[in-house]
C-alpha cells in the first residue's frame, strides 16, 4: 500500500462520510476525480495506482492533469475548476 492509499481511504470514510456527512454525488465526485488523476500518472509516468505516492503529484503535475481535462478531455473551465477542488 503506498503512502497515497491510507490517506484517500481517510478521507473518503473519516473525513467525507463521517465528518461531513456528504452527499452520494459528493463521495463519487471526489472518487472521480481520484481515478482521473491516478489514470493520467499510469499513463504519463507509467506509475500503478498502488504505487502513486503524493510525490509523484507536484503542482506541475495537478497543472498537467488539469490541462489534460480542458484540451483532451473537452471539459469545461468550471469542470476542470471542480476537478481542482
Amino acid at each position: 500500500m503506498s503512502h497515497i492509499s491510507p490517506e484517500l481511504q481517510a478521507f473518503f470514510t473519516s473525513y467525507l462520510v463521517g465528518q461531513r456527512d456528504a452527499s452520494p454525488h459528493t463521495i463519487s465526485s471526489y472518487r472521480d476525480t481520484w481515478k482521473l488523476r491516478l489514470t493520467y500518472v499510469q499513463e504519463q509516468a507509467g506509475i500503478t495506482p498502488t504505487a502513486v505516492d503524493f510525490t509523484n503529484l507536484p503542482s506541475k503535475t495537478i497543472t498537467a492533469i488539469l490541462q489534460h481535462l480542458e484540451q483532451d478531455r473537452g471539459n469545461s473551465p468550471a469542470t476542470r475548476n471542480s476537478r481542482l477542488a
